[in-house]
């Protein structure tokens, strides 16, 4: 569990060194440009040890690179991860951001919105690798489509 957010300082709008404290559920809000979005790209690269997620939202013409501490309870002890120098010092596979950004890479429910998918709304795959298999289906099925209306002019 996030117990505290010790630092962050250099990204995008954030200059905590005085930190913020985490209860069991906390709720994140702000009006736009305070940096929800940014936290949640900070904890996405932690749990996928990806610094890209990081590095992308680096201050523009700050002095220094991004530098996260964050404080977590794992198993009743205390760990700390730091993104410092470009790159996580440890790493929490443990975390799940449930945001536009999951919903993106998670849910779908088809490319097109015409009467026919408005019938079927209650059709959609959930999770990275079914909305790969999804998209693929569609591929397949409009490449079908396209043989037949062929076929039809022959």
């Amino acid at each position: 569990m996030l117990k505290r957010l010790v630092r962050m300082t250099s990204v995008t709008t954030w200059n905590a060194t005085a930190g913020a404290t985490f209860q069991k559920s906390t709720i994140v809000y702000g009006d736009n440009g305070r940096g929800k979005t940014s936290l949640s790209a900070v904890l996405r690269s932690l749990a996928t040890n990806d610094p890209t997620h990081v590095l992308e939202r680096a201050a523009i013409g700050a002095a220094s690179t991004p530098h996260v501490q964050l404080l977590f309870d794992v198993a009743g002890k205390n760990v700390t991860c730091e993104f410092k120098g470009g790159a996580w010092g440890a790493t929490n596979a443990n975390i799940e951001i449930f945001d536009t950004r999951f919903i993106s890479d998670n849910v779908y429910s088809g490319d097109l919105i015409d009467p026919e998918h408005r019938r079927q709304l209650y059709h959609f795959v959930l999770g990275a690798a079914n909305v790969a298999l999804a998209e693929k289906v569609d591929q397949l099925d409009m490449a079908v489509r396209d043989a037949n209306a062929k076929c039809a002019t022959l």
